[in-house]
């Protein structure tokens, strides 16, 4: 006979970094203070690449880049956590699980895809100096971004169409900060 585990799981219960009440208060807001010094430097980064002629250059603009990913990846893991904190709810259904587990890791994709971008930039600033400003046009790093940025979308498709078809979990309580 052949069973198979069709526990169908409504949600799941996020515990966060405490579960000591008097503590919500103070890690909430250091959380937030960290979060948002964060968020400013990366903001900062971003707008005076944007303003400043002389930074526009392919390392900046890839610098740039990895800003907005590293904005996007700390708003996409530490957005449930002060829903949680505010709510005091913290239940996730199965589906937002799905989608911050999607989000999250093609932007952990895209940050390698930059990288790599960033390591090539520098590969021909240091071994191809005189053909530096010929072979890093501006059309090739909005080409080597935007792949970088699509393939780190498109490459987590099936990573988390499988995981979502999963059938059985072990527990529904999850002992992290984010999904």
């Amino acid at each position: 006979m052949n069973f198979i585990n069709q526990t169908m799981i409504k949600g799941f219960m996020l515990h966060g970094i405490s579960d000591i009440p008097e503590l919500h208060v103070f890690t909430f807001f250091l959380i937030l203070l960290i979060y948002l010094l964060g968020l400013v430097g990366n903001l900062a980064i971003v707008l005076l690449v944007c303003l400043d002629v002389h930074l526009h250059t392919p390392m900046y603009f890839f610098l740039s880049n990895l800003s907005i990913i590293d904005i996007s990846s700390s708003s996409t893991a530490l957005h449930r956590i002060f829903v949680a904190f505010v709510t005091q709810n913290n239940n996730v259904p199965p589906l937002a699980c799905m989608a911050q587990l999607y989000i999250f890791c093609s932007l952990m994709s895209n940050e390698i895809s930059i990288l790599a971008a960033m390591s090539y930039d520098r590969y021909v600033a240091i071994c191809r100096p005189l053909h530096y400003h010929t072979i890093m046009s501006r059309r090739l790093c909005g080409l080597m971004a935007l792949v970088s940025w699509g393939f780190g979308f498109i490459e987590m498709v099936p990573t988390v169409f499988f995981v979502s078809q999963f059938t059985c979990y072990i527990s529904k309580e999850i002992d992290h900060y984010f999904m």
